[in-house]
C-alpha cells in the first residue's frame, strides 16, 4: 500500500523545550532536536505510525516520549498487532525504571 505521510513538531508558544516524538515506519525524532518537519511516501506492506506526546513539561518527559518510540523499533511491524501488549508492558517498565534510577517524580 502506498502511504504519504508528514510530521511537524515544534516547541510551541508555552514550553521551552519540545518533548514530543513520533514513529514513522522506523523514523523518529532525535531526542535533543526541538523542531522537525518530514514528509515522505512509504510503499511497505506493513506500516506503523505513532505519536508520543511529551509529558506536559514534566521532568524528562522528552525521555519518556523518546523511549516509547525507540522501543517500537524492537518489535517487527508485520506482527505488531499481536505484540502491542508486550510492547506496552516493556516500554512502561523501562520508563518506570528510568524514573526510579534518575530520581524523577
Amino acid at each position: 500500500m502506498k502511504t504519504t505521510y508528514a510530521v511537524c513538531t515544534t516547541v510551541g508558544r508555552v514550553r521551552k523545550e519540545n518533548q514530543d516524538n513520533f514513529y514513522l515506519n522506523g523514523i523518529t525524532k532525535p531526542i535533543h532536536v526541538q523542531e522537525i518537519a518530514l514528509e515522505g511516501v512509504s510503499e511497505e506492506f506493513y506500516q506503523l505510525f505513532a505519536v508520543c506526546d511529551g509529558m506536559g513539561g514534566e521532568v524528562d518527559g522528552e525521555v519518556a516520549a523518546y523511549m516509547a518510540v525507540e522501543f517500537l523499533k524492537k518489535y517487527p511491524v508485520d506482527s505488531f498487532c499481536e505484540e502491542w501488549e508486550n510492547y506496552l508492558l516493556d516500554v512502561n517498565d523501562a520508563i518506570y525504571d528510568y524514573q526510579v534510577t534518575n530520581g524523577c517524580s
